[in-house]
This record gives structure tokens, C-alpha cells and sequence, in this order.
């Protein structure tokens, strides 16, 4: 379960390809989801935290997003 993670130009911003910001959630409203969803054993959790500088983005031409 992936948190919404803003990515300046790509998601978020003025230059922005797509607009995720609606979907963004606070880090204790993802917390909370986990709390409830705690009996699903195939959730695998990735917070915006986990996930910032651990994955390379790349976009539909395969350019990395750095």
C-alpha cells in the first residue's frame, strides 16, 4: 500500500503531467488506515518516508526523474 508521494512537475505543481494532490493523505491518516487494515496479512505498507529516495522513477520514456 503505497502513500501518496508529490513529485514536483510530475504530480504536483504547475508543471505538473498528472495532479495527485487530491489523493494526498497525512502521514497519521496512512498510520490509521494500517491500524484498521492490521488483519489483512498481504499488506505490504510503503509510507512517503520509505519510499522517498529509495525508488528510481522513471517516466513513460524512460527518463529518470531526479
Amino acid at each position: 500500500m503505497f502513500q501518496c508521494l508529490l513529485i514536483d512537475g510530475e504530480n504536483a505543481g504547475d508543471a505538473a503531467i498528472r495532479n495527485a494532490e487530491t489523493y494526498v493523505i497525512t502521514d497519521a491518516e496512512f498510520q490509521a488506515f494500517l491500524a484498521r487494515h492490521s488483519d489483512v496479512t498481504c499488506l505490504v505498507p510503503e509510507s512517503n518516508e520509505k519510499m522517498q529516495n529509495s525508488y528510481l522513477i522513471l517516466d513513460e520514456y524512460v527518463s529518470a526523474f531526479i
